[in-house]
């Protein structure tokens, strides 16, 4: 059993998710509330179509919703995004999987909820002769909206690693793009507004 994420509610409730070994011989998902006393209130698991599972972020928006992305082991798609929304008490709200264009493995780093409870998740898709860093967009149903990729020059090792939300509903994005530090920002409709490099 491996943790990799956690969160904590007003209410000094703890949430952990990561992955765990059931009754197969492959991980599921794994995620479970705590109380602010320890107790523990529930767990859930999460095991895809075919078999790995790896869940590594969590986020709870403002009305306690809880969100989990990570990657999932598609049948012929290698492993793919794979989000989850719970509500407090545990109850799955839907499951939104993602498999790249070239039905290779996708892997995602980070989730974050706006105010409108749309969802962003970040991380990367493989091809034969790439690795390119991409975003998605759900609504608040798990709807994808949109998603966007970026290939850097070289078809360097790109991937996106964290994203976060402001007021406004921007979306700011950060990873690797071209061996270099990146940072982008998208509007809510996914137009990219620009985008920073950095090496030192």
């Amino acid at each position: 059993d491996f943790p990799s994420s956690n969160a904590i509610d007003a209410n000094g409730n703890i949430f952990v998710t990561g992955y765990s070994y059931g009754s197969s011989s492959d991980p599921d998902y794994c995620t479970i509330k705590y109380n602010n006393s320890g107790a523990q209130q529930w767990v859930q698991r999460y095991g895809g179509p075919d078999g790995w599972d790896e869940s590594w972020n969590i986020i709870l928006d403002p009305a306690g919703n809880v969100y989990i992305t990570g990657n999932s082991a598609g049948v012929g798609t290698g492993d793919d995004y794979c989000t989850i929304k719970y509500n407090n008490s545990g109850v799955q709200q839907w499951i939104a999987r993602y498999t790249g264009p070239d039905s290779s493995n996708d892997y995602c780093n980070w989730v974050a909820p706006d105010a409108n409870g749309n969802v962003y998740v970040t991380g990367y898709t493989a091809s034969p002769s790439s690795q390119d860093f991409i975003t998605i967009k759900y609504n608040s149903q798990g709807v994808q909206q949109w998603a966007n990729l970026q290939n850097g020059v070289g078809n360097t090792a790109d991937a996106g690693y964290a994203v976060f939300v402001d007021n406004s509903s921007n979306i700011y994005v950060t990873g690797a793009l071209e061996n270099k530090l990146a940072v982008i920002k998208y509007n809510s409709s996914g137009v990219q507004q620009w985008i920073q490099r950095y090496a030192a």
